[in-house]
This record gives C-alpha cells, structure tokens and sequence, in this order.
C-alpha cells in the first residue's frame, strides 16, 4: 500500500501541510500554529519528533508525531517518546497491495520513527494506545505489554468519606518546591514512571479543565489530585502525587472522593456524574480496594518499546510502572 510513499523526519517548512491534514483528515478539527506550538514546541519535556509520509512531489499525506518525556527508572531519568496522533490522508498514493499490517503507512511511520529515535540514542518508547491499535501494535516485534485496571466508586457516596486525623485539604496555591519535594517521594513508589516535577505536572494540567486538589498533613504537602468530569457521567482521577503508599494515598483519593461526591450532588443534568474512577496500579489496588472502590470493566492497555540496550528491559516491565490517564 504505501509503495509509493516515502518517509522522512518533519522540516520547519512542512507545518501549514502538516496542519491541514490534521484538520482535514483527523477529524479532530482545526489545529492553530500557536496551539501546535503550545502542546509541542513549548512542552518541557522538549521537542517532538514527527514522521511525515510524502510522495514524489514532495506532498505530505501521512504524519506520526512522537512526544517527549522524561522518565525515571529506579532514580535513573532518561528520554523516552510517546507515539500519538497518526494520520494517514484518504488520498495517500496506494503502491503495491499488501496483506501484511506493517506495510500501512501508519505502520512504516511509526517503525521509521522508531529506528530514527534508537539511532539518536533514546532510552524507550510507551504509549497507552486506543484498544482499536492492540491487535496491530502486537505484531511490532520487540514491545511489551500490558494492562491497568479501572477501578470505580458509585457516587453520590452513601455517606460522606471522612479524612484521617491531621489531614486537611485545600486548592493548590502555587506550582512550586513543595510540589518538587512531593514529587520526588513519589517518584520512589514505582520503579518506572514519567517526571511528574512542579514545571512538567503543570502543564500536564493546567489548561483549567482539572479541579486541583491539595492535600497537607502538619503543614506538609503530602497529596495532590486533578481530576475532572470525563467520558461516560465520570469524574477520573487523571494525576496524582503522593507522600507514601499507604495513609497519604488513602487521603489523597479520599479529598478526590469528597469532591466528586459534591459535583455529583450538584450536577442537575439528564445525565449526571454516577461514578469516580481510578487507574489502579499494583502498589494502589490494596488502598484502592480498601476505600471500596470495585474493579470497573475497562482495561488501560500499555506498550513499551525499550531502544537502549543499557536498560534492564526488567526495570521498564509494565507492571513496574505508575501511569495515570494522562500519560
């Protein structure tokens, strides 16, 4: 299919192209340069790589953009890549057909990407695709795989949820060191995990669409919670920091639960908010279950593509890591 296709890293000059098949092709609607510039150029994890597919004369009719982040791994923080967004025009040249899902040029995109990226000395790949991109992502040699549970609560709550002694919570005042210092107590739960520093969680979150939540014990900052109403009448937790595994998670997840049960009270829509819901990692689920959230049924899929061979590809597993929907 993609015979007549050939594949190349984007150029400054490729963006109004580039735009145009997002907006005419993704159906994801327009993309302004300045927002293109925002969610990429300007992220703090640093530039994106992007893939574009051309023909002969130089037209742009597919695109693959891979999205940085810094990951630590056991303390070590590396660059890895977020593959996202790929496009492919209704009108790509179609070359000689092929029964084999890794001749799409979706598929070559993403390999060319990738070889691109293991070239450049990058540390790893991982994406929390759209389940429909599983059974292709599968047949790409060298990924693992995994899942994270979905875990829910009905709302409104039967009764309000108590925090423990001490414990009190509040709006997030500032993006500044308490958030650095929670962070890096967090970043000793999981093995495997994004940076979730004060500059990189604020951009994460902070186009106003979460309800932040702040949580302190004794003057410390020990939890933190975005969450916003999303999808089918939920409201997901999307980001989470905390002190420890055990007490500080149980009242971070119990302000995020006071919360929902207060928007749920107050949603007079046809469809209100009826449940909240949490990505559950191993380390959560015993605090998860243990404030009554039950197993949901749906499943986060997660890939990782480990490209530096220094890596322990053990250290990476999935199940080492703490995602959130976000990532």
């Amino acid at each position: 299919m993609a015979e007549q296709l050939t594949y190349r890293i984007m150029e400054p000059g490729d963006l109004p192209a580039l735009l145009r098949l997002w907006r005419d092709e993704a159906g994801w609607g327009d993309l302004k340069p300045e927002v293109w510039k925002s969610w990429f150029e300007d992220a703090p994890y640093g530039q994106p790589t992007v893939v574009v597919a051309t023909d002969d004369a130089g037209g742009i009719f597919g695109v693959f953009v891979f999205i940085p982040a810094m990951v630590s791994i056991r303390g070590r923080t590396v660059r890895a890549f977020r593959p996202g967004a790929p496009i492919v025009s209704r009108t790509a040249p179609k070359g000689k057909f092929s029964l084999n899902p890794l001749d799409h040029p979706a598929a070559r995109m993403y390999l060319f990407g990738l070889d691109a990226l293991r070239a450049r000395g990058d540390a790893l790949l991982y994406m929390m695709p759209d389940p429909h991109w599983v059974p292709f992502l599968r047949l790409v040699p060298g990924l693992q795989t995994g899942k994270f549970p979905l875990f829910s609560m009905p709302l409104p709550l039967e009764r309000p949820m108590i925090l423990g002694d001490g414990y009190v919570t509040g709006p997030l005042e500032r993006w500044d060191e308490r958030v650095d210092a929670l962070w890096n107590k967090f970043s000793r739960l999981h093995s495997c995990q994004i940076v979730r520093d004060a500059r990189a969680l604020a951009w994460r979150i902070g186009t106003g669409q979460y309800t932040i939540t702040a949580v302190e014990r004794a003057g410390e900052l020990v939890g933190l919670v975005a969450a916003r109403h999303k999808g089918d009448r939920q409201w997901l937790v999307c980001e989470l920091l905390v002190a420890d595994d055990g007490d500080s998670l149980g009242a971070a997840l119990t302000a995020a639960c006071g919360v929902a049960h207060a928007r749920a009270l107050a949603d007079t829509s046809d469809r209100p908010i009826h449940k909240i819901s949490v990505l559950a990692t191993t380390v959560m689920e015993p605090v998860v279950r243990g404030l009554g959230f039950v197993r949901d049924r749906y499943d986060f899929p997660f890939f990782v593509h480990l490209l530096d061979k220094s890596i322990d590809p053990a250290d990476i597993a999935p199940a080492s890591w703490f995602l959130s929907p976000k990532d």
